[in-house]
């Protein structure tokens, strides 16, 4: 099997290129065969590999040695992707739902094993625990995922579609944008917090 043009493209541009060709492609297999049992993507698409270039887009922005939380992951997009594509990096992955981080597990030992994977929720007022860099990708809105993690991270990331990108406010600016040709224009929305 092999991969879209514009994936491919983009996995070039990490140094772990060769191997992580071969990790997305065993990550799709997986995620296929456990979408059937969990919900962990939409059953709907038939494309999933705009996930995984939704997540590298992202973790190409990082800094070196980044310190990320992802929250919502459900399926591992962007995180645990990110995770992959980033070993310099680590992600920290914020999940309630137990099935699905049976399968964010899964996923981290085989390719991640850096990955911290939490069964638990991130809402109630913020903790001792800050983290350089925050990532959402479709877990909340824009102005509820600002509201959650304001005092948590230092820098924000949101992966938007077109109609959440013209919600976000002045002091969100896009740092990147792609095109998908099943999905459209993706933004890769940034705010740093004060």
């Amino acid at each position: 099997m092999s991969l879209p043009l514009s994936l491919s493209t983009l996995i070039k541009r990490f140094s772990s290129g060769d191997s992580l060709e071969g990790a997305i492609l065993v990550y799709h297999q997986e995620l296929l065969k456990w979408n059937q049992r969990i919900n962990l993507v939409s059953r709907k698409e038939t494309d999933l590999y705009h996930h995984f270039e939704d997540s590298l887009h992202f973790a190409i922005t990082l800094p070196l040695g980044a310190q990320v939380v992802d929250v919502g992951s459900g399926g591992g997009f962007p995180g645990l992707v990110s995770q992959i594509a980033r070993p310099d990096c680590h992600f920290t992955l914020f999940e309630p739902t137990q099935k699905k981080v049976a399968f964010l597990q899964h996923i981290a030992v085989r390719l991640a094993p850096t990955a911290t994977i939490r069964c638990e929720r991130v809402e109630g007022p913020p903790g001792p625990e800050f983290f350089g860099h925050a990532v959402c990708k479709a877990f909340t809105d824009l102005h509820s995922w600002e509201t959650l993690m304001t005092g948590r991270a230092k820098e924000l990331w949101f992966l938007a579609s077109q109609p959440q990108m013209e919600s976000m406010g002045s002091l969100w600016h896009v740092h990147s944008e792609w095109h998908h040709e099943t999905h459209g224009r993706r933004y890769l929305l940034h705010k740093t917090c004060n």
